[in-house]
């Protein structure tokens, strides 16, 4: 970023690619030098669309996750009880195990990238996608 005056000094072409503000977008007056307007209602509205397409596709690949890891596993099962003579005993003990384990990694990763997250400045993260 740079002022009009800094930019004719050294020779650069002033052009301003996107205003980023508190002020309503409309309230701007266009210019050919202007590219784009985004006031931060705008900004927050499309992180919330992003954010909820994120979670669409999370809740999708988790449905998918369960739905192949049960096929793969009652197609692994049928061929390995009649191949090996095994006899199938699921118990409550197991299927606590399970539920607790997936519950526990899923908190530890969110738990992790929470944590990263926070690290993240949303403003210069905006800036950087121009």
């Amino acid at each position: 970023m740079m002022t009009d005056t800094y930019a004719d000094s050294v020779g650069i072409p002033y052009r301003i690619s996107s205003i980023y503000t508190d002020e309503d977008s409309e309230d701007i007056e266009s210019s050919a030098l202007i590219s784009g307007k985004q006031d931060k209602d705008m900004i927050m509205e499309s992180y919330d669309s992003f954010m909820e397409i994120m979670n669409l596709m999370v809740l999708i690949f988790v449905l998918a996750a369960i739905i192949l890891g049960t096929v793969v596993l009652y197609i692994l099962i049928t061929s390995l009880v009649s191949e090996y003579e095994l006899s199938l005993t699921l118990g409550m003990l197991t299927y606590s195990v399970s539920i607790l384990l997936t519950f526990g990694v899923s908190l530890v990763v969110g738990w992790m990238v929470a944590r990263k997250n926070r690290k993240i400045d949303m403003v210069e993260a905006l800036k950087d996608a121009e």
